[in-house]
């Protein structure tokens, strides 16, 4: 799907004002095409409609509406819900009504009415924060006087670019997106309280749109089929790829033990991994499939610039690398991660510690000679580029493209709205998972998926994608029969061999 964010749009709306196409005609085209849309589905003479029209723009989109409704026979009930318009365009779509309707001035919520359709234009692309408590009660009262709404552009309540909902936000059936799809069209929450979405033309398609929106890819089930195969019956544990994991310290047994479970669920054919004496042991306990590479590490039971000649013998020849679940933040530790980069020629995940690493030692990444996929949540994405973990969440998609050209590295960015983004432009969104994920150690066996698919071959940008799918189908898998309050991350990689099967790969 092509998406677009605010910013951009404007950016498109100037241009296009500047190339002769007014911005009170690409008002009237909205209101003409989304007029069409309704009349495409519903026989409208004699219907009634009500309007909740704003002071700003998509208010003015909705009075274009109003007059072409009313032309068409349709019962219009118009109104005002800020009072008179503001901006000057809609001041003229007001004045085009010339008495075919008579708007009414909105001072509090209609009590009785019923109506076959209702249109929301109040707020559009430009909402943020929260509803004031008479726009709740008035979104209650129009979810409930009629069957069905048609929000314009956006409904009125959620956040274009970061798909966040308001308390109290309107619902629509059938939102009717203004020359492409706002971002929100794909992101959670808000792509819930959107219905369907259909992308309309208002004529700016022509000078620079297409280069202002973004191609993102969802995964799907679909996708899924699509990238990963089913293991050959003639393959064998070397053919099913090599994983070395340099993960765990005495203090962080546990995310190691994690991310091996979920790469031996995904399907590598050979794990080895490399971590201190007390690690392995934990390990070995738990699969005890892992080929196992115990150093002596450091005084503070993390790995250390010592452990390298041994640790490098585990590591070449290995089709990937993970490095970083519950390596710890030692010097010695930092110093073993860099060197890593630097010499490993495949395939590298860096996760959790590794990251805090190379947040501190950005140059490193100039310095990798084959893919590297980066999956912070957005804490460590704030250490590593230097903003604010609350801008990022407001556009995850761009943040994540930005860097990942910036890093020539995939970018997987983890939140409820989870962006993928690869160095080329690629993008993606990832649908699945919830609550149930929110616990220390779920990014553990994140990490472990991704990481088996890079070991078997799978292209960073794709093995990022399936496996940001996969982890969150798990976790949504986990609460069957109970709540997601009590999925544990160690439930994740059992779910995995199910979720194989249904897709049949």
């Amino acid at each position: 799907m092509k998406l677009i964010d605010t910013a951009s749009m404007k950016e498109a709306e100037r241009r296009a004002d500047a190339a002769g196409l007014s911005y009170y005609q690409m008002m009237e085209n909205a209101g003409q095409a989304a007029f069409s849309l309704l009349a495409g589905r519903f026989s409208l003479p004699g219907r009634r409609v009500c309007l909740l029209c704003g002071r700003g723009n998509n208010g003015g989109d909705a009075l274009v509406m109003a007059r072409l409704l009313a032309g068409a026979g349709a019962e219009v009930c118009l109104y005002l819900t800020d009072g008179a318009p503001r901006t000057a365009e809609a001041k003229q779509a007001l004045q085009n009504l010339a008495g075919a309707v008579s708007p009414t001035p909105l001072e509090q919520v209609p009590q009785g009415e019923r109506f076959d359709l209702l249109v929301d234009g109040v707020y559009g692309t430009g909402f943020r924060g929260e509803l004031d408590p008479f726009r709740r009660a008035l979104f209650a009262w129009a979810r409930g006087a009629a069957p069905f709404v048609l929000a314009l552009d956006i409904p009125s309540g959620v956040e274009a670019d970061t798909g966040l909902v308001a308390g109290g936000a309107l619902r629509a059936d059938l939102t009717a997106a203004f020359a492409a799809a706002k971002q929100a069209a794909l992101l959670r929450p808000g792509r819930e309280w959107m219905g369907e979405c259909a992308v309309l033309d208002i004529g700016i398609e022509k000078g620079g749109l297409a280069a202002l929106t973004r191609a993102v890819e969802e995964a799907d089930e679909g996708y899924l089929r699509a990238q990963l195969s089913p293991l050959s019956p003639l393959s064998h544990k070397g053919t099913n790829g090599r994983l070395a994991a340099v993960c765990g310290s005495d203090l962080y047994r546990g995310a190691a033990a994690l991310a091996a479970e979920a790469a031996l669920r995904t399907g590598v054919g050979y794990l080895t991994l490399c971590s201190t004496e007390r690690v392995c042991q934990l390990v070995s306990l738990r699969s005890p499939e892992t080929v196992l590479r115990p150093l002596s590490g450091g005084g503070e039971g993390q790995l250390c610039p010592g452990d390298l000649p041994d640790l490098w013998a585990g590591v070449e020849g290995a089709d990937a690398l993970l490095i970083g679940p519950g390596l710890g933040r030692s010097e010695g530790a930092g110093e073993l991660v860099g060197e890593l980069l630097g010499r490993f020629a495949g395939p590298v995940l860096v996760d959790a510690d590794g990251l805090y690493h190379l947040a501190r030692h950005p140059q490193w990444l100039a310095k990798r000679r084959g893919p590297t996929v980066l999956t912070p949540h957005l804490g460590e994405m704030a250490r590593l580029t230097g903003e604010s973990a609350g801008e990022i969440g407001k556009n995850p998609l761009a943040c994540a493209a930005r860097w990942a050209a910036e890093w020539g590295a995939v970018v997987l960015l983890k939140g409820h709205n989870t962006a993928i983004a690869g160095p080329d432009g690629a993008l993606a969104v990832n649908p699945t998972g919830g609550a149930g994920l929110a616990k220390a150690g779920s990014g553990d066996t994140l990490s472990g998926i991704l990481a088996a698919l890079l070991a078997q071959g799978t292209p960073p940008f794709v093995a990022a994608v399936c496996a940001a799918w996969l982890h969150g189908r798990a976790g949504d898998l986990c609460p069957a029969g109970r709540s997601a309050r009590s999925t544990l991350p160690r439930d994740l990689p059992g779910r995995l061999g199910d979720i194989f099967a249904q897709l049949g790969i």
